[in-house]
């Protein structure tokens, strides 16, 4: 898929009819949702290693259950969490403020 003229070989949206995550893959990749914490949990995948073109997730999305979200990438080094090495290229906290009355 090509979109603003960069190509996305890993596209997840959403089934807003089933409540359930959409995986797309070209190019012969693949996601692997088997390590701890995974988000795949979270968008309603098993632990698994997926590699079909198009996957829709097993179970309904549980976004509600995470409060931040941690990007790692197998590709990248130099970064660190909590004093250990680790593939990190991006972290972001999903909290938002209350509202005021």
């Amino acid at each position: 898929m090509k979109q603003n003229g960069h190509e996305n070989y890993v596209t997840i949206s959403a089934n807003t009819n089933t409540l359930k995550s959409v995986l797309i893959l070209e190019n012969g990749y693949q996601v692997d949702f088997r390590p701890d914490h995974s988000v795949g949990s979270v968008l309603g995948f098993n632990n698994a290693v997926y590699s079909s073109d198009y996957q829709e997730s097993e179970n309904s999305v549980n976004i509600l259950s995470i409060n931040s979200i941690l990007v790692n990438v197998d590709i990248i080094s130099g970064s660190y969490l909590n004093g250990i090495r680790n593939p990190t290229i991006y972290s972001f906290s999903l909290t938002l403020p209350l509202a005021t009355r």
